[in-house]
């Protein structure tokens, strides 16, 4: 027992060392955001509780550090309670309107694959940013837990109907010219939104989610349905009885 001890506080130093070096690394004065990137990076290389604590708190920092923060914490899959300590993220206000940081959390809990991510996904699927809905539905489709079905159902029912009253979304204005781009760098938290009406909301949301939302089903449940009605009544009859297949 006590050579295992011996490690575990030996990995406990090393970890608290990572952290230490971070943080020297990355409020050192003057350091620009692609070294502090690079200091994220270096820190997601050891993985431990201690630096998943360290790496969760800096998804809601400035965006490409909320993104490498994300992307390093994907690879955290061994270490206990990280989805949990990453899912609440995803619902912070700081990351309301940043794309680009909400789809590296949910692409990073998909990769942890833990049931403790499930209420923060399935509250934020019905949110008004449809690409990370998709990135939602892939991730439910990954994790594969029971409790998913009827909130997939239920929100394909949703994706076949058109919603009430105008709505903003995330918008990608295509190929960007140059100045734009250095806009971009200059000011990455910036996300262009932009006001649609319901049909055309209705239609985009119809586009992006309908068809991963019906593979997701069929993946998770080994059934054969195309549309609400049929996935309802499926469940209504045979979800009491329903287990995920290993």
């Amino acid at each position: 027992m006590m050579p295992v001890l011996v490690a575990m506080l030996v990995v406990l130093q090393d970890a608290d060392a990572a952290v230490r070096e971070f943080e020297a690394a990355f409020r050192k004065k003057g350091a620009t955001v692609a070294e502090q990137v690079s200091a994220v990076e270096k820190l997601g290389e050891m993985r431990h509780e201690t630096t998943s604590k360290a790496l969760v708190k800096l998804l809601a920092a400035e965006e490409r550090i909320g993104v490498a923060a994300a992307k390093s914490l994907a690879n955290f899959t061994e270490v206990k309670g990280t989805a949990a300590r990453v899912a609440p993220y995803l619902l912070e206000r700081a990351n309301a309107e940043r794309t680009a940081v909400r789809v590296e959390i949910v692409r990073c809990l998909a990769s942890l694959k833990d049931a403790a991510a499930l209420p923060a996904l399935h509250k934020e699927l019905r949110g008004r940013d449809l690409f990370v809905a998709k990135e939602i539905v892939l991730a439910l489709q990954a994790i594969r837990n029971r409790g998913s079905v009827p909130v997939m159902i239920d929100y394909l029912k949703i994706c076949e109907k058109a919603p009430i009253g105008n709505v903003e979304i995330p918008f990608d204005f295509g190929p960007k010219t140059d100045k734009e781009r250095e806009f971009e760098e200059q000011y990455p938290q910036w996300t262009f939104w932009v006001r649609v009406d319901a049909d055309a909301y209705a239609r985009l949301r119809k586009d992006l989610l309908h068809e991963p939302l019906v593979k997701a089903l069929k993946s998770v449940t080994k059934q054969d349905w195309e549309t609400h009605k049929g996935w309802h009544e499926w469940w209504q009859s045979s979800g009491p009885a329903f287990k995920v297949a290993e």
